[in-house]
């Protein structure tokens, strides 16, 4: 007597089935996986220290009218006892953010978490300096403006300004309105980080400028130090 066998293409059948189910299974989980990281990039990416000074500026802006030829730097309050010796800063809370406009001599104090603006009057160099110790944490931004025409030569300097390490944040690389500067400059824009420019000087191979040339901004909207690429 013959044993009963089970169909063959039965049995390619549930083989094929239980393959569809596990691609299946594997493919959810890929998806998964993959938004969970594109999330947490988006939010890494969200609270950088650019995209912060970006949101800043752009919901002070709607409160005030913020002068339009220079880009502020944006610095959060993170230690007030530090600053109890400033007017300025008399109402500050730990968290609020300082808009400093160096060249219109300019200080704005906002409270994000509330939306309102807690102080807006002139501010001296030595205030927003002062401020500089509440967020002692933050590393110096450097913006760098291509003003050789030569991208190389551009991408060198940056590499250079990153072997110091943690001392800096290089933001990145734009093109200058001048096009045809001769040498290469630094320039402290917020009066607060003379050694480090130096510093940056030195490894470059660059001078020291107190000023952006006319015409110029600062890159990123909130470099701490800008260097612009000469072409010698």
């Amino acid at each position: 007597m013959k044993r009963w066998q089970r169909p063959r293409g039965k049995n390619i059948t549930l083989v094929v089935g239980a393959v569809i189910i596990l691609l299946l299974v594997l493919i959810c989980f890929l998806f998964f996986k993959y938004r969970s990281l594109q999330h947490a990039n988006d939010v890494a990416s969200h609270n950088s220290p650019e995209a912060i000074s970006a949101r800043v500026i752009q919901e002070v802006s709607k409160l005030y009218e913020v002068p339009s030829d220079e880009a502020p730097t944006v610095i959060q309050v993170k230690d007030t006892a530090q600053l109890k010796d400033k007017p300025f800063f008399a109402k500050a809370q730990n968290g609020d953010y300082t808009l400093v406009y160096t060249q219109h001599k300019l200080g704005i104090l906002y409270r994000e978490k509330s939306n309102k603006l807690i102080n807006v009057s002139p501010i001296t160099v030595q205030d927003s300096q002062g401020v500089a110790g509440a967020q002692s944490s933050r590393v110096p931004t450097v913006g760098i403006l291509n003003a050789s025409g030569d991208t190389v030569k551009a991408a060198s300097t940056a590499d250079k300004i990153k072997t110091l390490g943690d001392q800096v944040t290089v933001l990145g690389t734009t093109t200058a309105k001048n096009k045809n500067t001769s040498k290469t400059i630094v320039v402290d824009t917020t009066a607060q980080h003379a050694a480090l420019a130096q510093r940056i000087a030195d490894t470059i191979g660059a001078s020291i400028q107190s000023a952006l040339p006319s015409g110029e901004s600062v890159p990123q909207g909130s470099a701490d130090i800008v260097v612009i690429v000469g072409k010698n």
